[in-house]
């Protein structure tokens, strides 16, 4: 079962509770005026574009560090699932798969953005859940014009110049296989920092993302020491808002504890049934100590402009 499974499944709800004590939400100071809509009010597939995003947010981070020997559509989960498609999807989705293929070095190479990237990404989505799931789509493959547009106008809302562009830049790190039978990988750490992706159309710190973050965090400090990637902050990056949510480890508990905390939480991952919770916990507060910091950069920036 994987690490957002168990997040999220019933029989963990002392789990969810020690992170409720442990590590409470510190919520947001303030959040953006600005949110891309939905193509219709009814939408139910921002799912859907969320991965397509995270698709294309891989090529960016590719385009400017420079693509390794651990990129390319040969680390792909659409290209796994590619491969493991039964004759007749696979007929159905060769050509696709190629347009893909090209869209991607076409990007990489030329810096080529048009509508066939978008549909491609949405296309590797596609892939992607089958992977996960085994779910079949009933459009496989069919473009849609409305996620196409929603996709491009979340695509070109990026401020790139809020991320770095380094060598040292990891995307899809692994923190599955640190405890047995729980998967877990994450989107991209840029420099030390640990940054989830979310394409929500409600800009706020969900108690679930949060709780993903850190057990990343948690999972990373029971590894070997010398695999462990370094990671001090934790941020979630809002597409639809162009917005890049951060804050400091420390601000919860010191390396220490935190290390503490990781034994805690890896009996809790593995037996549902444990309750690690404090008898009577008082409750605990933590601020957000970058937030303060953010707001004053953002205000400087909008001084600047003028």
């Amino acid at each position: 079962m994987s690490l957002t499974s168990r997040l999220r499944h019933k029989a963990f709800k002392h789990l969810r509770k020690w992170f409720t004590y442990h590590f409470p939400n510190p919520g947001m100071n303030h959040k953006p005026e600005s949110v891309i809509a939905t193509q219709h009010a009814s939408s139910s597939y921002s799912g859907d574009i969320g991965t397509a995003f995270d698709y294309l947010f891989r090529f960016k981070i590719e385009q400017n560090s420079g693509v390794k020997e651990e990129t390319g559509p040969e680390t792909w989960v659409a290209y796994k699932s590619y491969q493991n498609l039964t004759p007749k999807y696979k007929r159905m989705a060769k050509l696709k798969f190629e347009l893909a293929k090209k869209c991607y070095n076409d990007f990489i190479k030329e810096n080529v953005v048009n509508n066939d990237l978008f549909a491609s990404c949405l296309f590797l989505n596609q892939l992607d859940i089958m992977y996960r799931t085994g779910y079949v789509f009933d459009d496989f493959g069919d473009d849609n014009p409305d996620k196409i547009e929603e996709l491009r106008l979340i695509f070109e809302n990026v401020d790139w110049s809020q991320f770095s562009f380094d060598s040292n830049n990891v995307l899809n790190p692994v923190f599955g296989g640190v405890i047995e039978n729980v998967s877990a990988d994450a989107d991209f750490i840029m420099g030390k920092t640990l940054i989830e992706l979310k394409c929500v159309k409600q800009i706020k710190l969900e108690r679930f993302h949060l709780n993903q973050l850190i057990s990343y965090c948690l999972l990373n400090l029971l590894k070997p020491k010398k695999e462990q990637y370094e990671i001090d902050k934790i941020g979630i990056y809002f597409a639809r808002a162009d917005y890049l949510w951060l804050m400091k480890l420390e601000d919860f508990y010191d390396k220490k504890e935190l290390k503490k905390r990781a034994e805690e939480f890896e009996q809790l991952i593995t037996n549902p049934h444990l309750d690690l919770s404090p008898e009577k916990p008082g409750k605990r507060s933590v601020s957000n100590s970058l937030e303060g910091q953010e707001t004053l950069e953002r205000i400087k920036k909008l001084f600047d402009k003028k």
